[in-house]
């Protein structure tokens, strides 16, 4: 220390010496003072000021001149007497940031003051900036203990020491170019703008976050609600989270916190908007409204967050309350289930597996409901158990599909518990067959209205599976299934009802049945009305409802109606006579299998009728058509073909056999028409 005291110049001694001697002399004056409203000794405040001038590398004039400020103005020394001791030009600073007339009204003071502010020397300024500064420091810390009580401390209150404080940050601006400066001007500008400008609220809930943080629950609560009465938003939100969670002693309360989020909204405050706009959506503490909520999410970023990305996402795919943009929508679920909410990995996997808005694809389904369940998200369950069971996307895995069968169930999941009843009944994925407890699975769901449940004890009545046969009770469950809108139940009950099975027969009523079931895509429904109209059964002939059926029916993928559709285009019943469109239907059947159709594409061929006459592919279309050995016509026309040497060399063996088999077919089919018409 002596070595470094020995490097020291004459100057700076001299220098150090009056800065010594300023302190002593400033701490002599303010002796018996302290500062307004506080028990703090006043000396404090210059000190700091002296500190500050420090910090912006300032001489040591300017320094002392920081620490003897307020003597002139505060304490019985003068002007005259600071120039005495410390020299003229620290009593010049001092005297420049010294008011000349206290007599004077407050803000004609101040007004003066700044008006020489402004045009000031950059020394002056540096004074005014550290005292200010100072100044500024403890108005925020007494602040957070009064509130607007601290106002009553000074000769004037909040609005007007906010003019006099803009307009110091306004005068001082100069500073802020200065490297030695800028820091300690940004300083002063932030806190005058927390202070004054409308955002006390965000010092209080620093204060809040601060306590928070150290664990102290009391000061927390007591800073964070002298934010929310200043109405900082942030505080607001926050107070909304206590409510909506129970921490902090506090009870829960959705509708208290709803309004809460509600208000921080109002201001503008992006994590309440997606707050209000997702208790909107999910109907938390106040009446669900997806218009609503769809009002607060999508201004915002919404993608930021997973859950509003999702609830806008599928308004999108679907077009609810909002235009539909299949694009825009599955975007969103894509970034939703990227950050992995379980509903959005749910909802796209569906897609996925249904091909809607999006390309079929097993394999990315399976992962999202993977995830979905991760998360325990109980709606994905029963669909990743039936990938998991039928391999779908994944490898099968029988057992560990049944287990999450089984939590889909514990979940509540209706259709799982039918599954069940499914794997029970029919004795699937290595299950053995109970029709009790197939039984017992559809039982629990008929009782709760399910249509599919009711349809299955319908057929266990009907069939005599575990239960005595019994079609009135059969007919019991087809209509409670019926009036849960189950378009099976409908097919059935309109059956029973057209045959007069378990139920008085009443045509119209089963007519009605059956179209509520085909326009629900039943295809069994639309194959017995083109029947029904087809043949006049108990209802007045129609070709064209007959043919609009078969229509129908081949659209929805029958291959019967289509079949039948061809052989209407082909003698131009119920429309107008088509070969092109018969032989195309035929074609179409024929590539799945229809004995029939691949028959009379042998005859178009055998005729030339439509096509160029090919005996080669009449018989192989022929041939074809026996290979489900069911057809006698196909045989007879086969064992043609080999008698006659018609695309195929004669054979009068192998004709005969054909023709054999052909006259064993249409005894058999004799004998089935006979034992319905039996029945």
């Amino acid at each position: 220390m002596a070595d470094k005291e020995a490097m020291l110049t004459k100057e700076q001694k001299a220098d150090n010496k009056l800065l010594n001697e300023a302190i002593m002399y400033a701490t002599r004056m303010h002796k018996k003072t302290v500062r307004k409203g506080t028990n703090m000794p006043y000396i404090v405040h210059p000190l700091e000021v002296m500190h500050i001038l420090e910090l912006m590398q300032a001489d040591k004039q300017l320094m002392a001149a920081g620490v003897l400020h307020d003597t002139v103005e505060d304490t019985k020394a003068t002007i005259e007497d600071i120039e005495k001791r410390f020299g003229k030009d620290v009593a010049e600073l001092v005297a420049a940031h010294t008011e000349k007339d206290k007599s004077k009204p407050w803000k004609e003071r101040k007004t003066e003051a700044l008006e020489h502010l402004y045009d000031a020397p950059e020394r002056v300024k540096m004074l005014v900036l550290a005292d200010k500064l100072a100044n500024i420091r403890a108005i925020v810390r007494d602040y957070e203990d009064l509130g607007d009580k601290l106002w009553e401390r000074f000769n004037k209150g909040k609005k007007e020491q906010r003019w006099y404080y803009n307009k110091s940050v306004n005068a001082l601006v100069g500073l802020a170019n200065n490297e030695n400066t800028t820091e300690l001007y940004q300083e002063f500008q932030s806190l005058v703008n927390n202070v004054f400008n409308e955002d006390i609220g965000a010092m209080l809930y620093k204060r809040a976050v601060f306590h928070k943080n150290m664990g102290n629950s009391s000061k927390f609560l007591a800073k964070l609600d002298a934010a929310v009465e200043a109405g900082y938003p942030k505080a607001i939100y926050e107070l909304g989270n206590i409510y909506q969670h129970g921490t902090f002693g506090f009870e829960k309360c959705a509708d208290t916190a709803f309004k809460l989020y509600l208000r921080a909204a109002d201001s503008g405050l992006a994590e309440a908007k997606h707050k209000v706009g997702m208790a909107y959506a999910l109907g938390k503490g106040i009446e669900e409204d997806l218009d609503k909520a769809l009002d607060y999410l999508m201004p915002l970023e919404y993608e930021a967050y997973s859950d509003a990305s999702y609830i806008v996402g599928k308004a999108l795919l679907e077009g609810n309350c909002v235009e539909k943009d299949i694009n825009q929508g599955i975007r969103c679920l894509r970034k939703s289930a990227q950050q992995e909410y379980a509903p959005a990995c749910y909802l796209l996997a569906e897609c996925y597996l249904k091909e809607e808005a999006v390309k079929k694809n097993a394999k990315k389904a399976f992962h999202l409901l993977k995830k979905a369940c991760w998360h325990s998200y109980k709606p994905a369950y029963y669909r990743y158990a039936m990938c998991l069971l039928d391999g779908i996307g994944c490898e099968r895995n029988e057992e560990r599909g049944l287990m999450y069968l089984d939590d889909a169930v514990n979940a509540g999941n209706a259709d799982a518990l039918n599954t069940f009843g499914k794997i029970y009944l029919y004795g699937l994925y290595n299950v053995d067959e109970d029709d009790e407890k197939a039984y017992n699975c559809f039982s629990q769901n008929a009782a709760k209205g399910d249509g599919v449940a009711c349809g299955y004890l319908g057929f266990m009545y009907k069939m005599g599976y575990y239960v005595k046969a019994d079609m009135a009770k059969a007919v019991e469950y087809y209509k409670k299934g019926a009036e849960a809108d189950n378009s099976k139940c409908k097919l059935n009950l309109g059956i029973c009802l057209f045959n007069g099975k378990g139920i008085e027969r009443d045509t119209e009523l089963a007519l009605k049945y059956l179209e509520q079931a085909a326009y629900r895509g039943e295809i069994k429904a639309m194959e017995i009305l083109a029947e029904v109209y087809s043949g006049g059964t108990r209802v007045a002939k129609n070709d064209e409802l007959s043919f609009y059926w078969y229509l129908h029916g081949a659209k929805a993928g029958s291959t019967v109606a289509l079949y039948n559709l061809g052989k209407y285009y082909e003698d131009g019943r119920g429309t107008k006579a088509s070969k092109r469109k018969a032989f195309d239907c035929f074609m179409k059947a024929a590539e799945r299998g229809d004995a029939k159709a691949m028959n009379d594409l042998g005859i178009y061929y055998a005729q030339g009728d439509y096509v160029a006459k090919d005996a080669h592919k009449a018989f192989e279309w022929f041939r074809d058509a026996t290979k489900a050995d069911n057809f006698a016509p196909a045989f007879y026309n086969l064992a043609n073909c080999y008698r006659k040497g018609f695309g195929i060399a004669a054979n009068k063996e192998k004709a005969e056999a054909l023709e054999k088999r052909g006259a064993e077919l249409k005894a058999e089919c004799k004998e089935e028409i006979v034992k319905v018409k039996a029945k």
